[in-house]
């Protein structure tokens, strides 16, 4: 900074940083009517007055923030441009001494209708007009004064009274002077409170704009009474308008002017608390130093929650639960007592750490195409009874090759966001499924020149519906000997055609057949249960009704028996019945009278009817009328006629050639000569014989290769 003497143009450093180390950033000059000059040290946030009597530079202001334009009013009171707080400090000359402890701010948003943006400039009229420059909003305000008015607020019985002090500053334009008694009490007022000095000594005067006087009141309450106010207006001779006037309030509390505190502190160990802990909070209200100890209640609020804390010793806490992680603002205020005012703290910002949720999911296996099983884990670490749920979920289906699979997990609900969860994922192992094999054949009674088809079904072990077939190879096996491999279809069976040669001694021999699945990668092996298979030589096998093989009939009636027929190792053909052995006249009737058998062993019941004959009379005894309708040998006689027509109706040249035959016409007409001549005679045909006789059936095989088969049995047949 340079000073520049008027007409010879000689620059005379003034500061500089050698000069005045805390110079930064000047940026704004003001020089009051006494030679002394202000610079707004701009980037230090203050204002550097450089005395006009050469002593050191003076650091003025209290918490500006980027000082730019600078004003001094005639009595040398400084007004500053705080551009970074948006507003207009005022520090006033007393005695001769800019008084930084009594920096006022004169002109503030919370006082305008238009705020202010960027005050850079500012200026003062000598009738007290303040005009203020705001570069951001490009404008140009003007502010007047008002009468000077002060709160002294609530003051506590004590002893000493306590002492408020006032200054007052000249605004207006003239010297002002103040009366012997220069204030007026209200009515009341002189019981509770006192003023001094109660005058101003005439030499006590404002001489111009801006000037200050000190002035100290003094509180003497009596009692505890709220309400009560004092209205002082300070008068003045000589003073043209604006006329200074001082009005203050003081109201009778009846307490100490109390603080308050609001606290907590984590666990020991923990940085801060977490989530689903008890939280407790701290409350404490305090008051000046031998003044008696506050008591009542603080109302701490959280959220929309409220808690009552009474105070023990001027403090006390509460335990709250259900706070969310995160950030959690709680507010504190003192309701006061009869002697402590009341008071709220600084809001307390706490936050809650997530609380640590684990989900560990439990491995799980199942076979090869079984449902999934129900997927489930263990849950550690909720608090606050919350309402946490887990979704639990994996890429493996019911259809799923066997293999590993993970298992994973979500967790939901309201209550989740206040966790920090952990997984623990979990497997799915699907392994093969138990198989099992089923034989069947096509007949269990074979010879060697049958082909017997043998059937494997493979399938899953447990009943639940399949999803896909087994799959690979069925090896069959007589005893333990391989008689052929055939893959599974897509039903999962296999199929084999074989024959079985007779082993061993005649007539048949036994093949124990099974067949083993070798399994694939879904299914394990298994092995069918053996069944047999007989070979042999094609016959039949004859039982008869064990209840029927001894008959009892009389002559003349029939015997009835069942027998049944089973084709044995293969037997194709057809079987025809008959019965030998038995006494004559008796015959066998069959029902069917054969049976064609196909191969299978199949069983068919065949009926037996076994017929006998009673004895027959035929005895003459008994002839009919004379003539021809009458004779019992009417039909003999009727028999010879014939031969007589022949022979006589012969011509003579026939008759010749039938010259041989005359004997045998000649006995006709002898027998005809019988028949009319009436000549008596008897006889008798003999029935079935009395007594005990062995009936052997017979089944006998018809055609091809098998008609030398026979089968038989015996009834005994009893007629009487």
């Amino acid at each position: 900074m340079s000073e520049i003497i008027a007409g010879t143009g000689t620059q005379i450093v003034l500061a500089n940083q050698t000069m005045v180390p805390t110079l930064s950033g000047p940026t704004g000059l003001a020089v009051d009517t006494y030679g002394n000059i202000f610079v707004s040290n701009t980037a230090a946030d203050d204002i550097i007055e450089i005395p006009f009597n050469g002593s050191g530079a003076v650091t003025l202001g209290s918490g500006l923030a980027v000082p730019i334009g600078l004003a001094v009013d005639p009595a040398g009171s400084l007004y500053v441009a705080d551009s970074g707080n948006r507003r207009v400090v005022f520090i006033p000359n007393e005695g001769g001494t800019l008084n930084t402890a009594d920096q006022i701010s004169i002109i503030t948003n919370a006082q305008l209708v238009t705020p202010l943006g960027t005050p850079s400039g500012v200026a003062v009229s000598g009738n007290g007009t303040v005009y203020v420059a705001d570069s951001q909003n490009n404008a140009i305000y003007a502010f007047t004064r008002n009468a000077a008015s002060f709160n002294f607020g609530g003051v506590s019985i004590s002893s000493p009274p306590p002492s408020v002090p006032v200054d007052i500053i000249s605004m207006g334009t003239e010297a002002a002077t103040f009366n012997t008694s220069f204030w007026t009490e209200s009515a009341g007022g002189s019981a509770y409170f006192s003023l001094s000095p109660s005058s101003i000594p005439s030499s006590s005067y404002f001489p111009d704009s801006g000037y200050g006087v000190s002035l100290t009141a003094n509180f003497t309450p009596l009692a505890v009474q709220s309400g009560l106010s004092a209205v002082y207006t300070f008068n003045a001779t000589g003073v043209t308008p604006p006329m200074l006037t001082l009005t203050g309030t003081a109201q009778l509390m009846g307490n100490n002017s109390s603080s308050t505190t609001i606290t907590s502190t984590p666990p020991a160990g923990q940085t801060s608390w977490n989530y689903g802990q008890t939280v407790v909070v701290n409350v404490a209200v305090t008051v000046g130093q031998g003044l008696p100890t506050p008591t009542g209640t603080v109302t701490v609020t959280v959220g929309k929650a409220t808690y009552l804390v009474t105070l023990t010793g001027g403090a006390g806490s509460v335990q709250i639960t259900g706070l969310s992680a995160g950030q959690n603002i709680f507010n504190a205020s003192y309701s006061g007592d009869d002697n402590s005012t009341a008071s709220s703290a600084p809001s307390l910002n706490l936050t809650l750490a997530n609380a640590p949720l684990t989900v560990t999911v439990n491995n799980l296996s199942k076979s090869f195409d079984a449902p999934l099983p129900p997927l489930t884990g263990v849950l550690s670490g909720v608090v606050n009874n919350d309402q946490i749920g887990v979704n639990y979920s994996t890429t493996a289906s019911a259809a799923s090759p066997a293999g590993n699979y993970p298992i994973t997990a979500s967790v939901t609900g309201s209550a989740a966001s206040n966790y920090t969860v952990a997984y623990v994922p979990g497997t799915l192992t699907i392994n093969q499924d138990s198989s099992v094999t089923t034989l069947g054949t096509s007949s269990t009674s074979v010879n060697n020149a049958t082909q017997v088809t043998l059937t494997a079904t493979v399938s899953n072990l447990i009943s639940y519906a399949i999803v896909t077939a087994p799959t690979g190879n069925v090896t069959f096996y007589n005893g333990s000997t391989p008689i052929g491999t055939s893959l599974l279809n897509s039903s999962g069976v296999a199929t084999l055609v074989v024959t079985f040669p007779v082993v061993g001694p005649a007539p048949s021999s036994n093949n124990v057949v099974t067949a083993v699945y070798t399994g694939d990668s879904e299914y394990l092996t298994s092995t069918a249960a053996a069944l047999t298979i007989v070979s042999g030589t094609p016959t039949v096998t004859l039982t008869p009704a064990t209840t029927n093989t001894f008959l009892t009939v009389l002559p003349g009636e029939s015997g009835l028996t069942s027998f049944t027929l089973v084709p044995n190792f293969g037997y194709n053909g057809t079987i025809a019945f008959s019965c030998s052995g038995s006494p004559s006249p008796v015959t066998c009737s069959f029902s069917p009278p054969s049976v064609v058998a196909n191969g299978t062993a199949t069983s068919t019941t065949v009926n037996l009817t076994i017929n006998t004959q009673a004895s027959v009379n035929t005895s003459s005894s008994n002839q009919g009328k004379p003539g021809i309708a009458g004779s019992g040998r009417l039909p003999l006689s009727l028999a010879a006629i014939p031969g007589l027509l022949l022979l006589c109706g012969f011509s003579g040249r026939r008759r010749r050639l039938l010259r041989g035959y005359r004997f045998l016409l000649l006995f006709a007409l002898c027998l005809i000569g019988l028949g009319f001549s009436g000549c008596g005679g008897s006889k008798i045909t003999p029935g079935t014989p009395a007594g005990a006789d062995t009936v052997t059936v017979v089944a006998t095989g018809t055609g091809g290769s098998f008609a030398s088969i026979t089968q038989q049995f015996t009834i005994t047949l009893n007629v009487q």
